[in-house]
Parts: C-alpha cells; sequence; structure tokens
C-alpha cells in the first residue's frame, strides 16, 4: 500500500509539472501573438493599439524581450523618453552586447541631450555591428547637431551603402544645404520624398483575442 501512494504521489506531481508547463507555453503563444499585432500597429502608426498589445504581451510573459524592444521604440516615437530607456535598459539586463537595442538606447540618450554617453553606446553598437543603420544614423544626427556638417555627411553616405532610406537622404540633404551644395541637397531631398510616398500605410486588421 505504501509503495502504491508513493507512486500515485510521483504521477500527481508529473501531472502537476505537466500542467504548469502547459499553461507557460500556453501564456508564452499568447504573449508572442500579442507582440506581434502589438508590432504591427507600431509599423502602421496605431499608437494607441500598438501599446495596448505590447502592455498584454509583457503582462502575459514578464520576459518577453522582443515585446519590451518594440515597446521602447513605441515609447521613443511618442517622444516618451524616459519610457523608452527603461523598456531598453532592461532589455540590456539579458542582452548586454545586442547591437540594435545599444543602437536604440544611444538614439534615446542623444535625444535628451546626453551626446557623450550616447555617442559612446552607438560607438559600441558598430564594433558589434558595423553596417547598424541605427547606430550609423544616430552618430552622424549627433555630430549634425555639433555643427560638424562634413562628417555627418560622410556617415550619411555610408549608411546609405547599407539601406537607402527617406529619413538618412533628409538629413544628407540638410548636411549639402549646410555646405553650401545646393544641386546635391536638391537631389537627396527629391529621393527622400520619393521613398517617403513609396512606404505603406496598411492598418492590420482588429483581433478578437483577449
Amino acid at each position: 500500500m505504501k509503495n502504491i501512494l508513493k507512486n500515485h504521489k510521483y504521477i500527481l506531481i508529473f501531472c502537476f509539472a505537466f500542467l504548469a508547463g502547459c499553461a507557460t507555453n500556453n501564456n508564452n503563444l499568447k504573449s508572442r501573438d500579442y507582440n506581434a499585432k502589438g508590432d504591427m500597429y507600431l509599423k502602421t502608426e496605431k499608437f494607441a493599439k500598438a501599446e495596448k498589445y505590447l502592455n498584454k504581451a509583457i503582462e502575459v510573459n514578464p520576459y518577453n524581450l522582443d515585446a519590451y524592444k518594440n515597446r521602447g521604440t513605441l515609447y521613443y516615437t511618442l517622444g516618451d523618453f524616459e519610457k523608452a530607456l527603461s523598456d531598453f535598459d532592461h532589455v540590456l539586463t539579458y542582452e548586454k552586447h545586442n547591437p540594435n537595442v545599444l543602437a536604440a538606447k544611444g538614439a534615446v540618450l542623444a535625444s535628451i541631450g546626453k551626446y557623450d554617453e550616447a555617442y559612446n553606446i552607438l560607438f559600441e553598437s558598430l564594433k558589434l555591428n558595423p553596417s547598424n543603420v541605427a547606430a550609423l544614423n544616430s552618430i552622424a544626427g549627433i555630430l549634425f547637431i555639433s555643427g560638424d556638417y562634413e562628417k555627418a555627411k560622410q556617415v550619411y553616405t555610408i549608411s546609405l551603402e547599407y539601406n537607402t532610406t527617406p529619413e538618412a537622404y533628409l538629413m544628407r540633404a540638410k548636411c549639402y544645404e549646410q555646405l553650401g551644395q545646393t544641386a546635391e541637397a536638391n537631389h537627396d531631398y527629391a529621393l527622400a520624398k520619393i521613398l517617403k510616398l513609396g512606404a505603406a500605410n496598411t492598418a492590420p486588421e482588429e483581433s478578437t483575442t483577449k
């Protein structure tokens, strides 16, 4: 009888562990689903809905780092730099050498005027990934603000070799303008406009997932 009870005890422990594992997996799936929806709304500039789903993703699974990354990007886009910095710092406690998150944190620091700290973090990001366009653009932005338009232009040019974004063309145009190179400036302004008009702007459908 004791052996039977002992075996039943182990069976119960196994069942509870199995059920707990199922619940965890279910939460992980829900969190990923919420994060995917939040990311879609973020990309289509439906910011209120993006925040709603990203908050849900984190609430269901506080260890979903992708949701923190997306929410940090959302707050940065909205100009809520303190919240953005908090989310990016949270991710960096787990992923200390993530070049994209380092670049994002550097951009936030640059936005609040902490240029020296921002430059160091952005440089660290570029050491890990020299083709990190976000880091390159942020460094170029710092150079532009400091009045070094020639170096800023050069860094934007490097960035555009990796990825042709309207933002980089627009900022390089401003560099050319400051340097008195009108023809080059007009050329980049035109390219920035073409790329901007070509950007998709279709919102995802509202989900019934709760």
